[in-house]
C-alpha cells in the first residue's frame, strides 16, 4: 500500500491593490509615515491626528500649532509644517502644542507640501511652479539654505517624496502620481513614470499628500471631499498605468 502527502496549499493571500478607509476627521493636509503610524494635520481644527496605517482607524489627536497649514514632515526628531496663508516653515519641537521651536519665514516662494528626507526639507514653490530643496544645517537654529530647484512643468504638488536619486510628486490638479530622476547635469527633471488614479478616486475628490513604505511597498493617499485614506500596492499601481 503506497500512502501519498498531500502538499500544503498556502492560505495567504497578497495584499489588496487598493483599499480606503473613510476618516473622522475632515479638512485634512499633509501625510507622514512616522513609526508605524500615520500622522496628518487638520487645518479646521487644528490638530495633529494620528491613524492606524492598516485600518485607517483614528489611533488619537492632540492640538497642533499651525493657524492654515498646508503641509507636514517628520524629521531630524522634528514636525514640519508649511503654513498656507504667510508661506512660513516652521519646526515643532516635543509639544506640538504650543508655538514653534523655530520660524523660517525669509525662504524662497511659498512653500506649501514638504518631505524630509533624513537630510534635506523639500518644499512644493507655488509661486514660483517648482519644488525646492533645502540643507538643513546643524546647530541649533537648524537654518535653511536652498540646494536645488526642479521645475514642475505645472504641476501642483500634493505630496513629495525622495529616495535615492528620485523624487515623486503627486499633482493635485492631474491626482497623477510621477516620478522623476534629478541628474545634477540638468535643470528639468527626468521623468521615469507615472500612475493615474483617477479610476480609483471619485470625481470630485482631492488629493492631499501622500506617504510611502517602500519596505512594505506601500503608498498611502489622503483625500478630501470625501475625506479619505487610500493604500495602494506600489508594484501594481506603477504596473497597470505606466
Amino acid at each position: 500500500m503506497r500512502f501519498f502527502l498531500a502538499r500544503a496549499r498556502s492560505t495567504a493571500t497578497p495584499p489588496p491593490s487598493h483599499e480606503s478607509f473613510a476618516l473622522p476627521h475632515g479638512g485634512l493636509f499633509g501625510l507622514v509615515f512616522k513609526e508605524g503610524a500615520l500622522y496628518s494635520a487638520s487645518s479646521k481644527d487644528q490638530v495633529l491626528s494620528k491613524l492606524d496605517p492598516e485600518t485607517g482607524r483614528l489611533l488619537g489627536t492632540e492640538k497642533f500649532w499651525n493657524p492654515s497649514p498646508a503641509g507636514l514632515a517628520w524629521g531630524n526628531g522634528f514636525f514640519w509644517s508649511s503654513d498656507r496663508e504667510t508661506g512660513y516653515i516652521y519646526r515643532h519641537q516635543n509639544d506640538a502644542s504650543r508655538a514653534p521651536a523655530r520660524v523660517y519665514m525669509k525662504l524662497k516662494g511659498k512653500p506649501s507640501s514638504l518631505y524630509h528626507d533624513g537630510n534635506d526639507l523639500w518644499a512644493a514653490d507655488l509661486l514660483d511652479d517648482e519644488v525646492d530643496r533645502y540643507a538643513v544645517g546643524p546647530g541649533p537654529r537648524y537654518d535653511l539654505t536652498l540646494k536645488g530647484r526642479y521645475p514642475m512643468g505645472g504641476a501642483i504638488p500634493a505630496g513629495l517624496y525622495y529616495s535615492q536619486g528620485s523624487l515623486w510628486v503627486l499633482d493635485a490638479l492631474s491626482r497623477r502620481l510621477t516620478r522623476y530622476a534629478l541628474d545634477k547635469g540638468r535643470k528639468q527633471p527626468a521623468k521615469i513614470d507615472s500612475a493615474s488614479l483617477d479610476s480609483d478616486l471619485p470625481l470630485r475628490s482631492e488629493a492631499a499628500g501622500f506617504a510611502v513604505d517602500k519596505d512594505k511597498g506601500v503608498l498611502w493617499l489622503l483625500a478630501q471631499n470625501p475625506d479619505v485614506l487610500h493604500r495602494f500596492g506600489l508594484n501594481v499601481l506603477f504596473k497597470k498605468q505606466p
